[in-house]
């Protein structure tokens, strides 16, 4: 979620925001909120044989750069906008079984900020206890060919 913008803000439809989930009239920040995490929900298998409801959601907050305050403000920010998006569901929504407990705060325009580290740190031990995952291991070369990806693309090719 781009934390410049509050939930109660109407999505502007040169935004795009909205467009994907067909949400520009009368659409708020919170009602995009609230429709990808019920997608997710919906749309994802989203019990295990186990009955742990799976896939597992990220919070994350973009924009970080362009807010106000020390680092620890920015957090707490953070921390009480996903607090106020989720008090929108219904206390016992099974949307809440999909959320993990770590949040992260970013700066898109930064690919070293240490946030995304730390982010990608959590996805793959996430998606390591996946169960579909089976124990397949990758090559490492493969993450040799993501990073020179990266490369090639903020080089602009």
């Amino acid at each position: 979620m781009d934390m410049t913008k509050p939930l109660d803000e109407d999505v502007k439809e040169l935004d795009g925001s909205g467009i994907l989930c067909g949400l520009v009239n009368d659409c708020k920040y919170l009602d995009l909120f609230k429709f990808w995490l019920n997608a997710i929900h919906m749309y994802s298998g989203y019990k295990t044989t186990t009955g742990e409801i799976k896939p597992t959601v990220i919070l994350v907050g973009t924009r970080k750069d362009k807010m106000e305050g020390t680092d620890k403000e920015k957090e707490d920010i953070k921390d009480e906008y996903f607090k106020n998006a989720q008090m929108s569901f219904e206390r016992d929504s099974p949307i809440f079984k999909h959320i993990h407990v770590k949040t992260f705060l970013v700066n898109n325009l930064s690919p070293t900020d240490p946030d995304f580290v730390e982010m990608r740190k959590e996805i793959q031990c996430l998606a390591e206890n996946q169960e579909y995952w089976g124990t397949d291991k990758y090559p490492v070369r493969w993450i040799h060919m993501e990073h020179s990806l990266d490369k090639l693309r903020d080089d602009g090719e």
